[in-house]
Order: structure tokens, then C-alpha cells, then sequence
């Protein structure tokens, strides 16, 4: 059984775009700003 942080991390970085918006913000401007944000792709599940 998943608990409520497991669905949201699970919500979060299984989809780019939602996982983008979060790392932006925890990260340092300059190196936020140095990171091609459309070219994140979701790895195969191993």
C-alpha cells in the first residue's frame, strides 16, 4: 500500500513537466537557469 508521500512523489516525478517545476524551484537560480528544462525525458522502469 502507497502512503500519501509515495503518491506524490510517484505524481511528481513520473511526468517531466510536474517533476521540472519542482526541481526549479529547489535548485540554486544560476544553475536552474543553465538547465534545458524541455529536454527532460522519463527513464524505462527497470
Amino acid at each position: 500500500m502507497q502512503s500519501p508521500h509515495d503518491k506524490l512523489f510517484t505524481f511528481t516525478f513520473r511526468h517531466p513537466q510536474h517533476a521540472a517545476g519542482w526541481v526549479r524551484c529547489a535548485l540554486p537560480l544560476a544553475l536552474a537557469l543553465a538547465i534545458d528544462w524541455e529536454s527532460l525525458v522519463p527513464l524505462r522502469e527497470c
